[in-house]
């Protein structure tokens, strides 16, 4: 059977490949390859000879009989002494033949061997090899086979004089089998295209085959002739024993060699290795070292598998167990899931470390538990909380408080694997509050139940690093709600913490304490809000809580900037990096260190150090919130477009008391940019409607920490027309004019030597940045277009103002301050 068109990279390929004295196609049964050369050779010029080598010739004199019969019907006068000549068998011969071969050949002569893997003869390839040895400028062998392993033609390639035309090129590409179908008059779809890609692996004769089928129906029709041209030709091929260990295979979409022999009990390596290198039926892997079935023999040997009453399930076992043995718990729990062994993935789930096994591959998992039935879920209830609180503290919250909602509501009507245990019945609790973190009552009603019902003690299954992510990333994505009043709210949060940490077994570790000191810092009590940081900071400390200590640190560094206390804010920056570098091991809190540093910066006026520190989107967000980072820079930099953009985003949060900060936080960027970009009567309207909402909790450092840009439209609001209680607005604007003095005092202070950093002119911070570079003075001075000398005076300025004696203690000094 002929293919429909010979493609053009195959053409091209083969048209420069036929210019050389010995051109190789070596490719298995079906590829295309006999076609495709056919196709060229027919439009050589000049003399051509084509001869098919048979199974049954496997004697040189009987071949070169049969050659010489083919080439007597050319009636060629110039092979006429050539014909006369015996095959020759000795050296002497083959040197004497090649003599008459040259004075034969006046033209351009192709001779092509089709088949020539059946050549078993080494006399007719040394003939071969002495051939092209000779050099015989027009003459040109182009040999067909399967697999070509009797010419030794290595040396021939090095020198330039072959080509080894194999497999791959006759494979289709994707885009190819699209074309190969619109070239025939048909355009197929993507999803079409990509099927019969999948399952031929682009091999040409069975694409062309489903091209033939297409023609009589009009769609794909389940690759019928592929699959009967599969069965016939290729899987009744292999013998018995053979197809045994493909059919055992066809369950698995990959292996290693091992894996092979466990599973189907056979000693099948070097089978595995000749349909690599003998067919396009096995590909290879060399980075996995992984064997992989063609999808079609697959789907043939799968079938006949089942034919036979053989078990896929037991096969896909038998793999899973292989890869238990071997430690590879994953690829054993996805073996275990595919043969619905779902006990045995229980057993891997609830004896080894589940977090860290859903983090290896939380799609399998995600299938794994939509497989398993609710009576399933129940009865493996700890492992299956377990698995929605990850979901949680992976942002998938909302999904995994309905999945717990409907097992709780299937338990209350069934019988009882929850509701017969109190423990279990307290667990289930527990992991709700979590998950219900977006929703102040009901996360405090629910962990309420959960402490009643373990009676305070500890829970057995929830690690405190993954239910302190799941709240706070559920605390963010929760839904909205209507506004409660702030102190109620954080009253509400405290009681929840406390049942928290007790359910736990953990320690406050201050965190009462910062979240107080929080509440009154936003109602503008900055003394008291300084006292709660403070005492909340060396708890933490001591209790090496680094997630407390970041919130503490930046709740004092902003009461101190509140002071103008420079000294503060130097002090708690140097202990915060010693307790983070000494506490934080595994760099589990780096995100958060991060941003706490890109804010405390901001708020002492410094540059974070890269551009994108101050943008990175923190784990504690409601703490430290990113928004303010991005927003102060901006501001900063005078990008109001880009400010209206951020805080719009931000008035988009909850619009709970929980979210009080940011949404006021977002109406003052919205009115600081709106001053810009279109006046201040915009500016106006958009401030006064945020304070008539603020009012009622009476917040006020959203505005105080934007004084400086706020003030002039603070002044335009008033009682009478905007509805804004006088005493509010004149605490407001108190409050904006203390944190003014408090920057300024901050700025001018030079005090503490250990802060002189902060007030490093620019250019004695490019100084400073080249000297940790590296660079000497000279190179300074070049790279800065300023003199040698300069830079050496400034250098002694650097120094004096960071008390240091040198160059690797004024670097060390800048380290200090992030």
């Amino acid at each position: 059977m002929e293919m429909k068109t010979v493609r053009k990279q195959v053409k091209e390929v083969l048209e420069e490949a036929a210019k050389k004295p010995l051109c190789i196609v070596e490719a298995p049964m079906g590829m295309g390859k006999t076609e495709a050369v056919r196709a060229l050779f027919e439009k050589m010029d000049g003399f051509r000879f084509w001869y098919a080598l048979r199974e049954d010739e496997i004697d040189g004199h009987w071949i070169w009989k049969r050659m010489t019969e083919l080439l007597k019907k050319k009636k060629s006068k110039l092979l006429s002494r050539l014909l006369e000549l015996p095959f020759p068998d000795t050296a002497e011969e083959r040197s004497e033949f090649i003599e008459v071969l040259k004075k034969t050949v006046i033209q351009e002569s192709v001779v092509v061997i089709d088949d020539f893997h059946e050549c078993r003869d080494e006399k007719v390839s040394l003939l071969i090899e002495e051939i092209i040895e000779a050099g015989i400028e027009k003459l040109h062998f182009i040999l067909i086979g399967q697999e070509i392993k009797q010419l030794r033609y290595g040396r021939f390639v090095l020198a330039d004089n072959c080509t080894v035309i194999r497999k791959n090129l006759f494979c289709f590409e994707e885009e190819e089998i699209g074309e190969f179908f619109r070239t025939s008059g048909f355009q197929i779809t993507p999803k079409e295209k990509r099927a019969i890609f999948e399952y031929t692996g682009g091999w040409g004769y069975i694409v062309n085959l489903i091209l033939m089928d297409y023609e009589k129906t009009g769609c794909l029709n389940d690759f019928y002739s592929a699959r009967i041209y599969m069965k016939e030709l290729v899987f009744d091929s292999f013998s018995d024993k053979e197809q045994q260990i493909l059919m055992k295979l066809s369950a698995l979409e990959n292996f290693t060699l091992d894996e092979a022999v466990f599973v189907t009990e056979e000693e099948c390596r070097a089978l595995l290795r000749e349909c690599v290198q003998n067919t396009s039926f096995m590909e290879y892997d060399i980075v996995n070292e992984t064997y992989k079935l063609q999808k079609l023999l697959r789907m043939t040997a799968e079938s006949e598998y089942c034919k036979r009453n053989g078990s896929l399930a037991e096969v896909l076992r038998k793999s899973a167990l292989w890869h238990e043995m071997n430690g590879k718990l994953i690829y054993a729990i996805r073996g275990y899931i595919s043969a619905e062994a779902y006990d045995e993935v229980f057993r891997i789930l609830e004896g080894n470390d589940s977090a860290e096994l859903f983090a290896t591959s939380p799609v399998i998992f995600q299938k794994f538990f939509k497989k398993i039935s609710m009576e399933e879920k129940r009865k493996h209830i700890k492992l299956y909380l377990q698995y929605l609180l990850y979901m949680a503290a992976h942002g998938n919250s909302t999904i995994a408080l309905l999945e717990l909602t409907e097992l709780k509501k299937e338990e209350s009507e069934g019988e009882g694997h929850i509701k017969d245990s109190a423990e279990k019945q307290g667990e289930t609790e527990f992991v709700h509050s979590i998950l219900a973190a977006g929703n102040v009552d009901e996360m405090l009603f629910h962990i309420k139940e959960a402490y009643k019902l373990r009676q305070g003690a500890p829970s057995a299954m929830v690690s405190s690093d993954i239910a302190i992510k799941a709240v706070m990333e559920t605390g963010q994505s929760g839904p909205r709600k209507e506004p409660e009043e702030l102190k109620e709210t954080m009253q509400k949060i405290k009681e929840f913490l406390r049942c928290f940490f007790a359910l736990l077994n953990m320690e406050d570790a201050g965190w009462e304490w910062m979240l107080e000191g929080y509440y009154q810092y936003m109602i503008g009590n900055i003394v008291k809000a300084s006292e709660l940081a403070g005492l909340s900071f060396e708890k933490a400390s001591f209790c090496k809580r680094v997630s407390v200590m970041l919130g503490a640190a930046v709740l004092k560094i902003k009461c101190a900037v509140y002071f103008g206390d420079l000294n503060t804010v130097c002090e708690t920056k140097k202990v915060l990096k010693e307790q983070y570098i000494n506490a934080d091991k595994r760099g589990e809190m780096k995100k958060q260190y991060e941003t706490a540093a890109a804010y405390i910066e901001e708020l002492t006026g410094k540059r974070p150090r890269t551009e994108e520190q101050g943008r990175k989107e923190p784990f504690l967000k409601a703490v430290y919130p990113y928004y303010f980072v991005y927003g102060s820079r901006l501001v900063r930099e005078g990008k109001y477009s880009h400010l209206h953009a951020l805080a719009k985003r931000m008035k988009q949060q909850r619009q709970d008391a929980v979210f009080a900060y940011i949404n006021a936080g977002g109406s003052v960027y919205l009115a600081i940019a709106e001053n810009h970009l279109f006046g201040a009567k915009e500016a106006k309207r958009e401030l006064a409607d945020n304070l008539r909402k603020t009012q009622k909790d009476n917040i006020i450092a959203p505005f105080m920490e934007n004084a400086k840009e706020l003030l002039p439209i603070l002044h335009m609001c008033s009682e009478a027309e905007d509805g804004i209680a006088d005493t509010y607005l004149k605490e407001l604007q108190n409050h904006c004019r203390r944190y003014l003095i408090g920057i300024k005092q901050i700025t001018e202070s030079k005090k503490d030597a250990g802060c002189t950093s902060l007030f490093l002119t620019e250019r004695e911070r490019e100084i400073i940045y080249c000297v940790k570079a590296g660079m000497k003075n000279a190179e300074i001075g070049k790279k800065l277009h300023i003199a040698t000398v300069t830079v050496e005076k400034i250098l002694s300025g650097i120094y004096r103002k960071l008390d240091v004696k040198g160059r690797t203690e004024a670097v060390k000094r800048m380290e200090e301050f992030f």
